[in-house]
């Protein structure tokens, strides 16, 4: 299964490395990469355009924010799925194939995402999800609004969504 994977990136220099190097580690690794320079300021876009992968496609466009540089990649996605990873995030290398095995046990979802862990300093936690699938194999979040009061239960680095769903909403506003 290929997926589009969609990294927006605005003057994070000191980050793009840790994602992109996230990104290659995966244990999936049928996927295309689409960095979406968004105006970069800070030498980004310079460091992007000298990674070297078969899969990755550095598209630069003006400043516009991290929502128009998500549509942007999601226009240049050439596969049914777009993960998205923004540019200071990474993923653990199981997260392709955890997000893949959601897909393939519920066809049915609108989007497949997994639990996350926040760092601040040399801090790190796990929030304490609420309503949200407990089972390591995963399930389906009967009241989304529910979830939502307590941490968020999806989070824009840890996604997968099916393009039609992101077309069908609208994409990200």
């Amino acid at each position: 299964m290929r997926i589009s994977i969609v990294i927006p990136l605005y003057n994070k220099v000191r980050h793009i490395q840790r994602a992109f190097d996230s990104v290659l580690a995966q244990t999936h690794q049928d996927f295309e990469l689409i960095i979406v320079d968004d105006g970069s300021t800070d030498g980004s876009g310079d460091l992007v355009r000298k990674f070297s992968d078969p899969r990755l496609r550095v598209v630069v466009q003006k400043n516009a924010g991290v929502s128009a540089a998500r549509n942007r990649g999601i226009q240049e996605a050439t596969c049914d799925l777009v993960a998205f990873l923004d540019a200071d995030d990474e993923w653990m290398p199981f997260f392709l194939d955890t997000v893949i095995g959601l897909r393939e046990r519920y066809p049915e979802a609108g989007l497949y995402s997994t639990a996350y862990r926040c760092h601040k300093g040399e801090t790190s936690w796990r929030p304490d999800f609420i309503t949200c699938p407990k089972s390591p194999q995963g399930g389906l979040i009967q009241d989304y609004f529910l979830a939502a009061f307590g941490p968020q239960p999806v989070h824009s680095s840890a996604v997968m969504i099916p393009k039609h769903v992101l077309t069908e909403v609208g994409l990200f506003q």
